[in-house]
């Protein structure tokens, strides 16, 4: 049985169906875009199909230069969800609002609670998925083969060294007031908090991971005010070189506090003058580390005081440099506190 051999479209053709095929009322101009797109294009993506998606998300946001952002996604790993894959397809505005939406969809269904409800996994199987995604040399050589997968785990370390985690990389791609905000704000991203936690793992096991984190985090104190405890210190005392600090747990946070007297109630804060932001010595608008105002320190402080106040504490505070100028002056004060002599 002789059959008829189908017609081949010419590319004009092809053009004509595509457009009537996908109801598009469009200009001689951008018709020969997609008669152009098509003549250089056709072969470097899986299928026509995805060429043809391409293009109408092209017509539909109004975008220019055809030509470049295919080349730019015919080098670009398709399987994977991008921001400057989104850039391409859909342009700056129509990417704002596709973006954000994909983050918050992310932040739910990578929590514990999501994986728990949807597919009955403990607490053992959301561990070990987060394991078997994370870039260690044994993941890569799994992926891509013993030498071609350490190849790729050296790259990615020699990557990780600078990229995306350095003040000098961000201030290169953004310039130097944007890049160092950018910096900034992805330093508040990674910082070990009550907020993170749970932004990583979700509101349960975000609380549980980071009361565990609280109670064996290392301490940072100075020696100066280990020296004034040690001088108070009491059977019933907290402070890093003794009975570890004293934590308290709320709402905002896990709290830890530089010297504590469990018996008496007492409480004292030994603030340093650049980390706490004296206010004798900076005014509230003051930038000090990771970008954060004077003002910012100082309402923080206040939250943690407060907290510990509303358990029935007294507190004091100290500051370092009052204590350097005259620490005698300061002890007997701090004495005078302890054991209410007025």
């Amino acid at each position: 049985m002789n059959r008829k051999k189908r017609k081949r479209q010419t590319l004009d053709e092809n053009v004509e169906f595509f457009c009537k095929r996908n109801h598009l009322m469009v200009s001689d101009e951008i018709k020969n875009n997609i008669k152009q797109s098509f003549e250089i294009f056709s072969d470097s993506f899986s299928s026509k199909t995805k060429l043809c998606e391409y293009i109408k998300y092209f017509i539909k946001y109004d975008l220019k230069y055809w030509k470049q952002r295919l080349k730019r996604l015919s080098f670009m790993n398709l399987k994977g969800v991008t921001k400057k894959k989104f850039l391409l397809l859909y342009g700056k505005n129509e990417t704002i609002v596709r973006w954000k939406n994909y983050l918050n969809l992310q932040s739910k269904t990578n929590t514990y609670e999501y994986k728990k409800e949807k597919y009955g996994w403990t607490e053992d199987d959301y561990v070990k998925y987060n394991k078997s995604r994370s870039v260690t040399i044994d993941n890569m050589v799994k992926k891509y083969g013993e030498e071609f997968g350490k190849i790729k785990y050296l790259q990615y370390v020699e990557k990780q060294k600078y990229s995306g985690c350095s003040l000098e990389y961000f201030v290169e791609k953004y310039g130097e007031i944007s890049g160092t905000i950018k910096y900034y704000e992805i330093c508040k991203l990674k910082a070990l908090n009550l907020d993170n936690f749970i932004r990583k793992y979700g509101e349960d096991l975000g609380r549980k991971k980071y009361r565990d984190y609280c109670e064996i985090r290392p301490t940072f104190h100075s020696k100066i005010s280990q020296e004034l405890f040690w001088k108070i210190k009491t059977d019933d005392c907290y402070f890093a070189e003794y009975n570890k600090e004293f934590g308290l747990n709320s709402e905002n946070g896990y709290y830890f506090y530089d010297y504590v007297d469990s018996k008496l109630k007492k409480c004292i804060e030994f603030n340093g003058d650049y980390w706490h932001c004296n206010p004798k010595i900076y005014t509230e608008d003051y930038k000090t580390h990771y970008n954060y105002t004077a003002r910012d320190i100082w309402k923080k402080d206040e939250e943690k005081i407060n907290f510990i106040k509303s358990k029935k504490y007294d507190v004091m505070i100290v500051w370092e440099s009052e204590y350097l100028q005259n620490p005698d002056k300061i002890l007997k004060e701090v004495g005078d506190f302890l054991y209410d002599k007025n």
